[in-house]
């Protein structure tokens, strides 16, 4: 939970945000993962096995929030492992509600059926602006095909640092990456292992033709 204070004249406004994975229904670190190890689940989240992971960082690279994190095990080979909110898949998956939602004692984290998610965010948008908050917002359902994860903000996304105006370019560029770059790189890779390969045997029989 990222925690923020800024003045505005007299008057001291803390503001906090809970940083988490949004669980992208068009997703870039899915697009990306070389390894399949991220993966959309059909109930709607981004799952994540970690025996697959290769430790590419491409995922942590492409989010736009910034929620993957490395952690590296070998400092020498430069292994490493992603982690991040799996929404707790093991839970989930057995129809339970993820645990940060169970806990939550103030009952502002909240889990169920997109629509009704949806609806209920726009009920307390609407609420939070009968209170004061002109700017206030709900984040989400219509970016990157659909967070899993929404925000009501009582202020404008820019104000908590980790909420981009434009995450559509993340999935955009990793959508290139996968399709094009990559592609052309192994085409390079491979170009470059033939040409080795006929530099091999043109001096070879140079080679040969100098014995005889």
């Amino acid at each position: 939970v990222h925690f923020k204070e800024a003045t505005a004249g007299p008057d001291v406004r803390w503001s906090f945000f809970k940083q988490q994975c949004l669980h992208c229904s068009n997703a870039p670190c899915v697009e990306v993962c070389p390894t399949a190890a991220l993966k959309q689940n059909p109930m709607g989240f981004v799952s994540f096995e970690e025996g697959l992971c290769n430790g590419c960082g491409y995922c942590a690279g492409f989010c736009p929030f910034g929620v993957p994190q490395m952690s590296i095990s070998n400092a020498l080979t430069g292994r490493a492992r992603a982690s991040k909110c799996t929404l707790c898949q093991d839970r989930v998956t057995r129809g339970l509600t993820p645990a940060c939602a169970k806990v939550c004692p103030t009952g502002a984290i909240r889990f169920g059926d997109r629509q009704d998610m949806v609806a209920l965010g726009e009920q307390w948008v609407a609420k939070l602006k009968g209170r004061g908050y002109p700017e206030a917002n709900l984040y989400g359902p219509g970016i990157l095909g659909g967070l899993g994860v929404m925000y009501v903000l009582p202020h404008k996304p820019a104000t908590y640092g980790a909420l981009p105006a434009n995450p559509e370019a993340s999935l955009t560029m990793a959508t290139l990456w996968q399709n094009v770059l990559q592609p052309l790189g192994a085409l390079a890779v491979g170009i470059g292992a033939l040409g080795l390969a006929v530099n091999f045997a043109v001096a070879g029989r140079h080679i040969k033709d100098e014995e005889v």
